[in-house]
């Protein structure tokens, strides 16, 4: 269960590997559009929500894909331009997809360990002046969970290498990393997973054990 929530904010987190960069209208006040493909970002704040299919319980069952669909929002973000580059204000992150980890067995316990994930992440930048390229698409690997000193499930999330578009940083993406918790305590999450309908959904936070950022997209 704790994977799964290291892969919701893991997403949201995160991470950004992006769409093909095409040109586009010129921005408000005659700046025209700024290619940010190897900007790097960094998000304080994360607000999203991960619901697994199928639920996550206490015994689970036969190995099998669990999808997980993260929805959610990064806030609070800063743009690093290149050398040279055109200075980029970040107004909005929006984040949504679909994570899956093909060899599951649907228990909460499970996501304490790392896990091999495949799917995507879509991550829509708004900015001022507008970019090139607005959509990034993530796409994480690995997912590591944790518990943190105050209770809750903490995880992180590495990233493979991103396909085009904003915010690569310098190695297509790979150095994109997350620093989440869940908003209830490990001791809730696992008295929900015990319960008759299981886990369904998780909601993921700011890491209030520190750490360093929410989400930072390189």
């Amino acid at each position: 269960m704790i994977r799964k929530m290291l892969i919701l904010a893991a997403a949201v987190a995160i991470p950004v590997s992006v769409v093909g960069a095409t040109a586009g209208p010129a921005s408000a006040k005659g700046t025209p559009p700024v290619n940010a493909t190897n900007y790097t970002a960094s998000c304080t704040g994360i607000k999203a929500t991960a619901s697994f299919s199928p639920a996550l319980t206490t015994n689970g069952g036969t190995a099998s894909n669990e999808a997980t669909k993260i929805k959610g929002t990064a806030t609070n973000c800063t743009a690093t331009p290149t050398s040279g580059g055109t200075p980029v204000t970040i107004t909005n992150a929006k984040i949504s997809g679909t994570i899956n980890d093909a060899t599951s067995t649907h228990t909460c316990s499970g996501l304490a360990s790392p896990t091999t994930e495949t799917g995507s992440l879509k991550i829509t930048w708004k900015t001022s002046p507008k970019l090139t390229s607005s959509v990034a698409v993530v796409n994480p690997t690995t997912v590591t969970g944790g518990i943190g000193a105050d209770g809750h499930a903490t995880f992180s999330l590495s990233f493979g290498p991103a396909t085009s578009g904003p915010f690569q940083g310098t190695d297509n993406g790979t150095s994109s990393s997350t620093n989440a918790e869940t908003t209830t305590t490990i001791s809730s999450i696992l008295t929900t997973c015990g319960g008759k309908s299981g886990l369904k959904k998780i909601s993921i936070q700011p890491n209030a054990n520190g750490g360093g950022p929410a989400v930072v997209a390189s």
